[in-house]
This record gives C-alpha cells, structure tokens and sequence, in this order.
C-alpha cells in the first residue's frame, strides 16, 4: 500500500512580523510597542531572524522596560555622532534623493567640514555658526555664498534631527548674511574663450543660447518650439523671471 505524502503544515504567522510594499523583496520587519506608548518598527532581514527578534523584543519591554527611541538616545549620547560622518551620510543622501543639486552641497560641505568636521554634533552652537559666518566674510567669501553654506548647514542638522542624531537645529536664530546687489554683466570675450575650453560638449549649446540671450536656466527649460521663430531669428519668452533685468 503505497503511503501518502503528507501536506506540508501552513507557516504560522508571527504578528508584527511583516513585508513593507514597495521595499526590497525578501526583507523583512518587526513592529512592537513599548511601555511607553511609542510604536516602533525595525528593518530586520530574512523571516525566522523577524521572528525571533520580535519575540526578543516583547520580552525586554516586560522585563527591561526597554524602549527603542530611548536606547537611541541613550547611545547617541554615550557616542555622540561628528559632523563629519553626518556630512558623509548627508552627501550620500543627496546623491541618491538630489542628484541635481549634489555638487552645490559638496562644494558648500568642503568648508563647512573644515569648520566643524571633528566636532560632535551636539557641540555645535548658534555662535559657533555665526563665527563661521564671519570668518568666511573675512576670508573674502561673498555674502550669497556664505548663505548657500548657511542653507546647507541648516537642512543637515534638519535632516540629522529626523535620523536621531541631533536635538536641535544651531543655524536657528542666526542671521543672514547681506548680499550685494550686483548687475549682471556680460562676459568678456576671453572669459568666454576659458569658460568654453571647459566646458563638457553637451552643454555648449545651453551655454550658448544664455550668453547670446542674458536667459537663465529655469527659463530656458520653460522655453517650447511655438516660441521660436527660425526664419525671423526670433525668440520669445513665455515664463521670465519677475523683477530683474
């Protein structure tokens, strides 16, 4: 009598294990809450290890009262995090999140982390910002380009707020710098000849039409066919810039 294989047994579902739409396929996460009232979940790996951890995690809330946000804090104050690995997570971010503005906030970073690079973050102050503002005046940074470095440095400590590694913002509170209110004007034929010298093929023609035109970026991408007028030589602009010349 030939024997029958048995049905394989349906995997028991661990509650507060579970698999987040649209995340990498395969990793699990775990979901509990604390004594606290705070719902925390964790990005853990494959099923069983989802499981057992979970389950790890309810009993240290009944026995250690444990919870997750404090350990963070608890951590992030034994070893406080430096500025200079919250840039290198930051410009990691940006690469991935705003690619299109990623050498801006290198460039800015490049002197911010000459600053501020082996201070931890917690130890960065308002007045530490404006002595940084005032001495990048001094060694002879114009006023808008130390506000983009202001800028930077705000949405860093921002964005290191939300990962938990900082409590407060510095930049709050202090002041901008004044900017000049320069004219723009044209460039001189052998800053032309340099800027083209190296200047990647591909935008040759973007630089072209701006400098033959005075338009900037954003209205030359707003720019379509029905504006241009090939055999009058013409071009119109359907979205400029409000207020400057």
């Amino acid at each position: 009598m030939e024997e029958r294989e048995k049905p394989k047994r349906k995997r028991r579902k661990v509650r507060g294990v579970f698999l987040k739409p649209g995340k990498e396929a395969g990793i699990w996460w775990i979901r509990w809450w604390c004594n606290y009232g705070h719902r925390h979940e964790e990005r853990i790996g494959p099923r069983h290890v989802a499981e057992a951890e979970v389950e790890k995690r309810r009993v240290a809330v009944k026995t250690e009262d444990y919870c997750l946000t404090r350990a963070r804090e608890q951590k992030r104050r034994e070893k406080p995090t430096l500025f200079g690995d919250a840039a290198t997570r930051y410009l990691a971010w940006a690469e991935e999140q705003r690619p299109r503005s990623y050498t801006f906030r290198e460039k800015a970073l490049k002197h911010l982390k000459a600053a501020f690079g082996d201070k931890a973050l917690t130890n960065i102050f308002r007045a530490d910002v404006e002595s940084y503002q005032t001495r990048r005046r001094d060694e002879g940074a114009a006023g808008g380009t130390v506000n983009r470095e202001r800028a930077v440095l705000s949405h860093l400590f921002s964005k290191a707020i939300a990962w938990g590694l900082a409590r407060g913002n510095p930049v709050t509170g202090s002041d901008r710098q004044k900017e000049a209110d320069e004219k723009p004007r044209p460039l001189m034929p052998d800053e032309e000849s340099r800027l083209f010298s190296v200047l990647p093929a591909h935008y040759k023609p973007f630089v072209t039409l701006a400098l033959h035109t005075g338009l900037r970026l954003g209205e030359i991408r707003s720019q379509a066919w029905r504006d241009i007028d090939l055999p009058g030589a013409t071009l119109r602009v359907t979205q400029p810039k409000i207020g400057e010349g």
